[in-house]
């Protein structure tokens, strides 16, 4: 194999490991930025859960009225 072509395959390989790696701080703010988003989940998963409650009180309380 040629020098010049030798060389280009090994450029390449490079940019192509570097793309594909993640470094700590990759890493870090991966982590920080999936903990924000599971704190928004539950967040939202308890304000459905405390409306679904409250809807069934309701239901309850009409269904007890009628009857």
């Amino acid at each position: 194999m040629p020098e010049e072509q030798a060389r280009i395959l090994a450029e390449t390989h490079t940019l192509l490991i570097e793309e594909r790696l993640a470094t700590r701080q990759d890493l870090k703010e991966m982590e920080l930025r999936l903990k924000h988003d599971l704190t928004l989940l539950k967040h939202e998963l308890t304000l459905r859960l405390g409306g679904m409650m409250a809807a069934s009180v309701a239901v309850v309380a009409a269904l007890v009225k009628l009857f």
